[in-house]
């Protein structure tokens, strides 16, 4: 009894079973192998072959949509890049055409407001020496002759503004009968920007006067002197 005591359990019973064989009866193996189901080679082969190709079937398809999935992801982030660029693209087009419109319409204003200015300046030098022109028909009236008579040393002039007619060739004025009374060459303007006709021989009448310029003849306007 002191011997089991001071020996382990665990080292006992290793001791004690470590040549134990237990060798089950034949009729166990015989019962086993009773029920255990008979298949032909052939029914397992078909067996085997759907399974094989259901799990192929089953991998194609999780293949596909793993590409699918990918493919739609990799279009849809280049459409979100293309349409963040072309609305960045817009907007600076838009930033662009905005500042070069505004750019035009300041040149624009500018430009008409310069040449709304000169117009009236070169209208009121116009009235002007039309009206000296007037004043000094009337002051000239003659006699039965109807003939423009100035006085001693001084001239009657006519004025066409430059700024109008530019690179003007000849100026001539036409009576009733379309005979050139008057036809100056090359007239050149004076320091005030107009060309200048003397019509102090000019008789009473109407007359055309017309500009020819770079081989252009244009009807100036239509003057009755008295």
């Amino acid at each position: 009894m002191s011997e089991l005591i001071k020996t382990d359990v665990g080292e006992f019973f290793v001791e004690h079973t470590k040549n134990f064989v237990k060798e089950p009866p034949d009729s166990m193996w015989e019962s086993i192998e009773s029920h255990i189901p008979q298949y032909s080679v052939s029914t397992a082969n078909k067996s085997l072959l759907k399974y094989l190709i259901s799990g192929i079937g089953l991998s194609v398809i999780i293949i596909a949509a793993i590409l699918y999935y990918f493919q739609t992801e990799q279009n849809y982030t280049e459409n979100s890049n293309i349409k963040q660029n072309n609305t960045q693209v817009n907007i600076n087009s838009a930033n662009t055409l905005q500042t070069v419109e505004n750019k035009i319409n300041k040149a624009d204003v500018a430009t008409n407001l310069n040449t709304e200015q000169i117009s009236n300046n070169s209208t009121s030098k116009t009235k002007q020496s039309e009206n000296k022109t007037v004043e000094n028909n009337t002051q000239n009236k003659t006699n039965s002759n109807n003939v423009a008579i100035t006085e001693p040393n001084k001239s009657i002039k006519y004025s066409i503004n430059a700024t109008t007619y530019k690179n003007l060739n000849e100026i001539i004025f036409e009576n009733t009968k379309k005979e050139n009374v008057i036809d100056l060459k090359n007239p050149v303007p004076n320091a005030f920007g107009f060309y200048e006709i003397d019509i102090s021989k000019l008789s009473s009448g109407t007359y055309n006067i017309w500009v020819v310029s770079n081989g252009n003849k244009t009807l100036h306007k239509t003057e009755t002197f008295k």
